[in-house]
């Protein structure tokens, strides 16, 4: 009867997968090394809100 060793096999494939996909990040986190930018709004949809009142009535500030 022949031994399979599937645990064994299986280790080294997802190992193998982990290192060719950490080298496939590098080189695409490397092939563009300039920086990016991001920004976000935020919008509010309910009455008081211009105020700085949440729904509930009490009062909210986004800078603290």
């Amino acid at each position: 009867m022949k031994k399979t060793h599937w645990f064994r096999n299986t280790l080294i494939t997802l190992i193998a997968c982990g290192l060719v996909g950490l080298v496939i990040a590098l080189i695409l986190f490397n092939a563009n090394p300039g920086r990016t930018g991001v920004s976000s709004s935020i919008e509010f949809a309910f009455d008081g809100d211009a105020e700085g009142k949440a729904p509930n009535g009490y009062r909210f500030d986004l800078g603290g």
